[in-house]
């Protein structure tokens, strides 16, 4: 019984972090950033080298990108006036190995458990 707990667990562990996708930040030109706008927009330089850095993050909503900056104030800034966007893009590669380097720590965390005596283990089920 306890076996089957163990490998549930460790199963949705891995789904939750898999499906969290990590997410890397790139940088984007403006057709980028309007061919995927529900990446979510950190950093946006303009055309005039004017740069907004949005805490925690802006949208791209009907050719506007909206959203609080750092120092706490509003901002909508034309899709027109933006040269580049520093964007959160999923990052698949590093959702799986979050997924491997969380399930294998849980692995090894029962294993030791198992082996100090805090656990018991049927491994013949």
């Amino acid at each position: 019984m306890m076996l089957k707990r163990f490998v549930v667990s460790i199963t949705l562990v891995c789904t939750v972090l898999y499906l969290g996708k990590c997410t890397s930040k790139y940088l984007m030109s403006r057709h980028e950033i309007q061919r995927h706008p529900e990446y979510p927009i950190f950093k946006v330089i303009t055309e005039e080298g004017e740069v907004f850095e949005f805490d925690p993050s802006a949208a791209l909503v009907d050719s506007v990108i909206t959203g609080r900056l750092k120092d706490g104030s509003s901002v909508e800034i034309p899709l027109t006036r933006v040269a580049q966007v520093y964007a959160g893009k999923p990052d698949m590669l590093m959702s799986a190995t979050a997924c491997c380097l969380v399930g294998g720590a849980t692995v090894v965390l029962m294993f030791v458990l198992a082996f100090a005596g805090l656990a018991d283990f049927d491994l013949s089920e």
